[in-house]
C-alpha cells in the first residue's frame, strides 16, 4: 500500500513496457530507519519487479540471469524440474534450492458450495461431495507429497479444532447420503436423478491449466453417476464473488489473529462480494463471534474459534483442500545473506525483499563461478526450519 515506507516508487524507470517493470528505491529519509525494529531490515538499495507473462519465458529468463529470485509454485516443477539433473546451475550450487518452513496462516480452501442453492443447499449432498474429492490421490499422482490435507477453517494454526471430522475419500459413504437425500440411479441410466433431474454440474469454473487437476474428479464423479463440466475462465474469482457458481475451487488467506466475522457470520449469507461466498448462516456461530468480537483473553479467544471451526466443519460448506506445509519455496542465484529464520516467524515469498540482503563475497564468488564452465559451489541446506527447532 502507498505509504510512509523504507521504498518509494522510482516513476521514471517504472514502465508498462516489455510486460511491465516496477523499480522501488530505499528512502535514506525513512522516518523509521533507526528504529530498533527495523535493525537489520531493508537492506535493498533498488527492487526491480519484472512481469512476464509466459511462464515458459519465467524460466528461461530466470536461469539466463535476468532476476534472482524464483518462487516455484507447482509441486512436479519443484520434484522434477528444478533438480541438478536437469540444470547444471543447481547442480555447480550456482542456484540453490530453499524450502522455509514456518508458521505462516492459511485461510480455508477446496471446493466451495453455494449453500443457497440446490443441490448444495442439504447438508448431505454436500458432505457427499466432502467424500468424493480424492485428495490423496492428487497428492500420490500431481502433489509428490508437498502439501498436506487442510481439514479446518483455520489451518496450520493454535485455532485449528484437532477434532475435526475427516473428509476422506469415501465413495460408498457418499452414495449413502445422496440416497438419503433422494439422489437415486434408475434402472438403464447412467447418472442419479431426483424428481425427474438429472445430477448434473453445469459449470465448474477452473483457471488455464488446472484441468489435470480436476479431470480425477470428473472421472470419480461419473463413477458415482454425477456429471460435472469444466469450464475454463480467467477470472474465476469473479463468479465467485457474484455467487454465479453451484461449486467452485477457490481458497483464502490466513491470519495471524483472524476475524471469522466476514466469512461465517449470517449477516453477510445473502450478500455479495463479501468472504461468506458459500452462505453461512449459523446462529450459534454467531453468538459465539459476537464473544469472540468482545473476549479480551487470547486463552479464551482461542477455544472460541475453535469451537465456531468445529460447528462450521460440520456444516460442510467446503470439501477441504490442501495447502503448503511451508512459507515459501524458491530457488536463487547464490548471492543472498539472509537471517537463520530466512523468512521469519509468518513470511511468505514477500519476505526476502524485507529480510534478506546481497552479500558481497557471495556474489563476488557467484561472478566467477559462472565465467568459469567448472566452477562450482558449496549447496547448502535446502530446508530453513528454525522455529521448529528452537530450544524449548
Amino acid at each position: 500500500m502507498p505509504g510512509s515506507g523504507p521504498y518509494t516508487l522510482n516513476s521514471n524507470r517504472t514502465t508498462q513496457e516489455n510486460n511491465g517493470l516496477v523499480v522501488l528505491d530505499r528512502r535514506l529519509d525513512y522516518w523509521a530507519i533507526e528504529h530498533p525494529r527495523n535493525t537489520g531490515l531493508y537492506n535493498y538499495d533498488v527492487i526491480e519487479f519484472i512481469f512476464i507473462n509466459d511462464e515458459t519465458q519465467e524460466v528461461e529468463r530466470f536461469f539466463a540471469g535476468d532476476y534472482d529470485t524464483y518462487s516455484v509454485s507447482r509441486a512436479q516443477w519443484w520434484a522434477e524440474k528444478f533438480v541438478a539433473s536437469e540444470y547444471k546451475e543447481i547442480e555447480r550450487g550456482l542456484i540453490q534450492r530453499k524450502k522455509f518452513i514456518n508458521f505462516l496462516p492459511t485461510g480455508v480452501g477446496g471446493l466451495a458450495f453455494n449453500t443457497l442453492e440446490s443441490p448444495f443447499d442439504d447438508i448431505r449432498v454436500r458432505k457427499a461431495f466432502c467424500h468424493l474429492w480424492d485428495v490423496d490421490k492428487l497428492m500420490d499422482k500431481l502433489f509428490y507429497h508437498e502439501y498436506v490435507r487442510k481439514k479446518s477453517w483455520f489451518p496450520r494454526s493454535k485455532y485449528e479444532n484437532p477434532n475435526n471430522p475427516n473428509q476422506d475419500y469415501n465413495p460408498d459413504l457418499a452414495l449413502s447420503l445422496l440416497a438419503d437425500a433422494g439422489w437415486t440411479k434408475n434402472p438403464g441410466d447412467k447418472l442419479l436423478s431426483k424428481n425427474g433431474e438429472f445430477f448434473e454440474i453445469e459449470n465448474f469454473y477452473i483457471s488455464q491449466g488446472w484441468d489435470r487437476i480436476f479431470n480425477p474428479l470428473v472421472k470419480d464423479l461419473e463413477d458415482v453417476g454425477i456429471k460435472i463440466n469444466l469450464v475454463v475462465l480467467q477470472n474465476t474469482f469473479e463468479k465467485l464473488m457474484d455467487r454465479k457458481f453451484q461449486v467452485q475451487f477457490a481458497s483464502w488467506t490466513g491470519s495471524l489473529l483472524p476475524n471469522p466475522e466476514g466469512m461465517l457470520h449470517s449477516k453477510f449469507s445473502e450478500k455479495l462480494d463479501v468472504t461468506n461466498v458459500t452462505g453461512m448462516a449459523n446462529e450459534e456461530i454467531d453468538e459465539l463471534i459476537e464473544d469472540y468480537n468482545s473476549n479480551w483473553s487470547m486463552d479464551e479467544r482461542v477455544k472460541i474459534l475453535q469451537k465456531i471451526d468445529e460447528i462450521a466443519t460440520k456444516e460442510y460448506h467446503w470439501a477441504f483442500g490442501w495447502g503448503a506445509p511451508y512459507g515459501y519455496r524458491c530457488v536463487n542465484w547464490d548471492k543472498f545473506g539472509m537471517p537463520e529464520h530466512g523468512i521469519g516467524y509468518s513470511g511468505n515469498w514477500l519476505s526476502p525483499i524485507t529480510f534478506w540482503w546481497i552479500d558481497p563475497e557471495k556474489k563476488q564468488r557467484l561472478i566467477e563461478a559462472r565465467k568459469d564452465p567448472n566452477g562450482t559451489i558449496d549447496i547448502e541446506d535446502e530446508i530453513i526450519d528454525y522455529w521448529n527447532n528452537l530450544e524449548k
